[in-house]
Order: C-alpha cells, then structure tokens, then sequence
C-alpha cells in the first residue's frame, strides 16, 4: 500500500507542472490568436476604398463580359454526389 501512496505522489509531482505549463501555452495560443484577428480587421479596415460609381458605358461593357463568361449547367448524371441534380461547368482557358 506504501508503495501504491508513493507512485501517486510521483504522478502528481510530475503532473502538476506539465497542467500548469499546458494552462500557460493555452492561454498564450489564445493571446497570439485573438491579436491576429485584430490586426487582420485593422488592415482590411484600412485597405477598403469606397466603390467609386460607373459610367453608362462600363455598366454595358461589364454586362457583356458577364454574358460571355464560359459557364455550362448539365444534368447530373453520376458525375458526383447525388443529391446535386445539377452542377457546373466551365471552359478552361489559360489567361497568361
């Protein structure tokens, strides 16, 4: 029974400071992760520009870049999941 009493101390020796030092590196994870955050919201805060207006003439070229665009819809036929009773399609072209 001695024996058994002494094991348990050693574990809990043991123990105790790798809890407090996954306590430590938690909190520090959580730290660095909330930081991050902030700093991505200050610079895309920083980065948006306000939408400046089109003209007649942009509206209608962006409107027949739209309609040109290479899109295809099919009927799914086993080319995937089937609880998509359609899917896209699209043309590839090399854009360098």
């Amino acid at each position: 029974m001695q024996t058994k009493s002494r094991l348990v101390k050693i574990a809990v020796m043991a123990g105790m400071p790798l809890a407090v030092l996954a306590l430590a590196l938690l909190a520090h994870m959580q730290r660095r992760a909330h930081s991050s955050q902030t700093n991505a919201s200050n610079h895309m805060a920083a980065s948006m520009q306000p939408a400046t207006a089109l003209s007649a003439a942009q509206k209608q070229d962006l409107t027949r870049a739209y309609g040109a665009l290479p899109l295809a819809f099919e009927a799914n036929q086993g080319q995937t999941a089937p609880e998509f009773a359609i899917w896209r399609t699209a043309r590839v072209t090399n854009c360098s």
